[in-house]
């Protein structure tokens, strides 16, 4: 038996399924969001589909309530680079970075 058809067949379609099940359609895929700042962004923590929030150089932090539509910039007080953040709930988030910031 020539398993070559065979092989080429469970291929196309393991193929087939991986990009269906990874592609980012409308209206929870990739979309293009313009962000105005000319610091580095260094990680994003999604609440929700539409809350989240981007961290990232000289204490950026940048909100959004629309799903990365539009970003507000939030006071950090501080100067330091933030490299994470993350959210216990809804309202309560830590950032950390430079300098053992939290």
């Amino acid at each position: 038996m020539n398993s070559k058809p065979y092989l080429l067949g469970v291929s196309l379609f393991l193929f087939f399924a991986i990009n269906l099940a990874y592609s980012q359609t409308p209206p929870y895929g990739w979309m293009t969001s313009t962000v105005s700042t000319n610091n580095n962004l260094n990680a994003v923590y999604m609440i929700d589909q539409n809350t989240g929030v981007i961290v990232g150089h000289a204490g950026t932090i940048l909100h959004t309530t629309n799903g990365g539509a539009n970003w507000t910039f939030k006071t950090s007080n501080t100067f330091f680079d933030l490299y994470a953040v993350y959210f216990i709930n809804s309202s309560t988030g830590f950032a950390s970075g430079d300098g053992g910031i939290v």
